[in-house]
């Protein structure tokens, strides 16, 4: 994977186990987010608002988390 210096905002890094399925997201908002999960799939990519200081609303990629998000209570 990407050293995390070397991610710019909006850029991910992903892998896959080989033995046990499951996957490593890696990516970068105002830090580095860092997702390790059996059931979401680094491939599949939503788009999600993102809000900026301004108050613009601007749509942004994101990997798998969209859906870990609605599901938290």
């Amino acid at each position: 994977m990407k050293p995390d210096s070397k991610l710019k905002i909006g850029e991910y890094d992903w892998e896959m186990s080989d033995k046990n399925d499951v996957s490593i997201i890696k990516w970068k908002d105002k830090r580095i987010v860092n997702l390790l999960s059996n059931f979401h799939d680094p491939k599949i990519v939503t788009q999600v608002k993102r809000k900026a200081k301004d108050g613009t609303v601007s749509m942004v990629p994101c990997r798998g988390v969209s859906f870990a998000n609605e599901r938290v209570i």
